[in-house]
Formats: C-alpha cells, sequence, structure tokens
C-alpha cells in the first residue's frame, strides 16, 4: 500500500507541474557596445581582394605618433609574414609534384629574400591613434597590390631564370597572384 501512495504522490505532482501556466521570458535589451575598431580596421587582420593584400594591426604607446609607427610596423611584419606562408606553400606543392630544384638551399634562400622584401614595399593605405586611459592605441592598414608582389618576387629571383619560370608558372603561385 505505501508504494501505491506514493506512486499516487508522484502522479499528482507531476500532474500539477504539467498544468502550471507558462512564463514569457523576456531578454533584457541590448546595449551597442561603440567599437573601438575603425570601420577601415579589419579585425581578422589579413584580407586578400582579387587586386592586394591588405593586413590590419593595432599597437599601444604613450603617445599617438609612436603608437601609429608601431601599428604600421607590426602591419607589415604581419602581412610579409601570411604571405610567406603563402610563398612557401607554393614552394611545398611545387616539391610535391615532383620538382626537385625547389628542395635546394639556393632556391629556398632566394624564395625567403624575395619575399622578405614585402616589408620595406607594403604601402599604409590607413592609420589613426585614439585616446586611452593608459595612452594611446594606434591602428594602421597596411596593403600589397597583387601586380606589386609578383614584381617584388621577380625581382627576388633576379639571375635565377629556371627558379622563377618554375615558380611563376605553377598554377599555386598564378592562383595567389592572379
Amino acid at each position: 500500500m505505501n508504494r501505491i501512495s506514493r506512486s499516487l504522490v508522484v502522479l499528482a505532482l507531476l500532474l500539477i507541474t504539467a498544468c502550471s501556466g507558462t512564463e514569457t521570458l523576456t531578454e533584457a535589451p541590448k546595449v551597442e557596445v561603440p567599437s573601438i575598431y575603425p570601420t577601415w580596421y579589419h579585425t581578422a587582420g589579413f584580407v586578400a581582394d582579387s587586386a592586394s593584400f591588405t593586413m590590419s594591426a593595432t599597437a599601444v604607446a604613450s603617445d599617438s605618433t609612436t603608437a601609429i609607427q608601431r601599428a604600421e610596423l607590426e602591419s607589415k611584419m604581419l602581412l610579409e609574414s601570411y604571405l610567406s606562408k603563402e610563398m612557401e606553400s607554393v614552394r611545398t606543392k611545387l616539391e610535391s609534384s615532383g620538382s626537385n630544384s625547389v628542395k635546394k638551399p639556393d632556391f629556398i634562400l632566394t624564395l625567403r629574400n624575395a619575399h622578405a622584401a614585402v616589408e620595406k614595399e607594403a604601402v599604409t593605405k590607413n592609420s589613426l591613434s585614439e585616446k586611452t586611459e593608459l595612452g594611446y592605441r594606434g591602428f594602421a592598414q597596411t596593403s600589397i597590390t597583387k601586380t606589386a608582389l609578383n614584381s617584388l618576387m621577380q625581382k627576388g629571383f633576379s639571375g635565377k631564370t629556371n627558379y622563377w619560370k618554375e615558380f611563376s608558372g605553377s598554377p599555386a603561385y598564378q592562383a595567389l597572384v592572379n
């Protein structure tokens, strides 16, 4: 009998719970927090379009000029780093397709020296500094066109025509710069 009583009590509780009314939940209003980034700044950092490669970066300093200079330098270094990975990917694809010349230390050194010039050749498109509680935050956006990158790479391979023909003629390189 004790077992039946418990079962009835549980059943009664389930009925009461099931028959209770629903309550509408309301969401707290969303407050838009103003972005600290300028409208031209890409928070993802790197962006490529049909004509160029662009990198955004930020840096802090005690004065606005230094904050901008640091952001520009960081943006250029990150752009070169990203493109160096892309160039290495092209080289790796050539190697996996059977190219022996791309394995040579001379080729690898030539390739690295060629894309290292990106840092010097990248152009600052936008820069800005904002006052913060602790100093200034600089924002910068640098870019290099695909045409300029191709010329830079070709110049880096000067005197090594066979290397350049093989590298620049690869489908992976063509997809990158066209």
